[in-house]
């Protein structure tokens, strides 16, 4: 199996695979009504372990997952990475790339750091595997984002996605070049 790297270290980040004493500030980014408002708010401790967890067995079992990032002072400050979806998905099955950064550094240029050095992992690793990313229509954070990797917007691939509470969101679908 291919495998991406377990540590890739930008200019001002350090990616790395998650360790299980990452739940406190993984769970506690989940927790903030701010990071999780376009998902349908904040989630349990127990489903933040849930996802964790997720994220540990799909890099043990494909060689990619999402990263654990840190600044250089070792701060936990969100996560990034590419994740195969499939299960029940409108578009069908891909690679998706994504992002959820905590709230006190946004604004910093991490989501695109972070997500540039990805690609490229990934790409080094899977190079004919197309990568997206999708957003709501109002995530004008992360449409930022994803002009900034130089996506391409596919609105041909837009869809609708159902919420927890069964509301209806228009997600906007961008391909990475």
């Amino acid at each position: 199996m291919n495998r991406t790297s377990d540590i890739i270290v930008t200019e001002r980040l350090v990616l790395r695979t998650w360790r299980q004493g990452d739940l406190d500030a993984f769970a506690e980014m989940h927790a903030d009504p701010s990071v999780m408002g376009d998902l349908g708010g904040p989630i349990s401790r127990e489903e933040s372990r849930a996802k964790l967890l997720r994220y540990i067995s799909m890099y043990e079992d494909l060689g990619f997952s999402r990263y654990c990032v840190e600044d250089v002072d070792g701060k936990f400050v969100g996560y990034v990475g590419v994740c195969p979806r499939d299960e029940g998905q409108i578009i069908g099955k891909h690679n998706e790339i994504g992002w959820r950064l905590c709230k006190d550094v946004w604004g910093k240029g991490y989501a695109t750091e972070a997500s540039s050095a990805c690609i490229v992992e990934f790409k080094r690793v899977h190079p004919a595997s197309e990568i997206i990313s999708y957003t709501s229509i109002d995530n004008k954070r992360s449409q930022n984002v994803m002009t900034r990797l130089n996506m391409d917007r596919e609105p041909s691939r837009d869809f609708q996605w159902r919420d927890t509470d069964g509301s209806s969101i228009q997600m906007l679908v961008w391909v990475s070049k």
